[in-house]
């Protein structure tokens, strides 16, 4: 499953990354200075080695993902969201667990963009309202599962952190 995920953000990411010229190097300036100097993944792990060449050093698998309230991130660089393909089941009531992420323009207007199956999404938390909802929730039936993968100041502390550690730790 982790090989799945990890081939599956690398194919959305080098897509968003084809699409739009150096957009690796704006994503978090932070984070690739420090890779630079900080290997998370050596070059066996291929995949997850290219993903971190790219600025992308989390993946988290969301199942079921909801967020009741419209929220920003004040310390995220960016979000890159990846729907990949499953099942949609239709019941006697018709569809069920159909994703949506919703940008919030202005207190009454709102961008609703359907999370299907091949979906990619990238954003800045920082800058736009959001929240990710789904219509008709039925535990019975598949759940729905999307892909997240940002930076953010939190996690850049955790790493820089880890980084002055193994320094200290070489120096002894």
């Amino acid at each position: 499953m982790k090989d799945k995920v990890y081939d599956f953000l690398s194919c959305s990411v080098n897509h968003v990354f084809s699409k739009f010229d150096n957009l690796q190097d704006t994503l978090s300036p932070n984070i690739a200075i420090l890779q630079t100097h900080f290997d998370l993944n050596d070059k066996s792990r291929e995949k997850e080695h290219q993903l971190q060449e790219k600025g992308i050093l989390n993946a988290h698998i969301c199942h079921n993902a909801q967020t009741l309230k419209k929220h920003t991130e004040c310390d995220s660089s960016y979000t890159i969201i990846c729907v990949p393909e499953q099942p949609v089941q239709i019941s006697k009531k018709g569809k069920f667990n159909i994703a949506q992420f919703e940008f919030n323009m202005t207190d009454d207007k709102c961008l609703c963009v359907p999370l299907d199956p091949n979906t990619i999404i990238v954003y800045s938390g920082f800058l736009l309202t959001h929240r990710q909802q789904i219509q008709k929730l039925n535990s019975d039936l598949h759940p729905f599962i999307n892909l997240v993968s940002y930076n953010s100041e939190k996690l850049f502390k955790h790493l820089m952190e880890s980084f002055r550690r193994q320094i200290n730790e070489r120096r002894k």
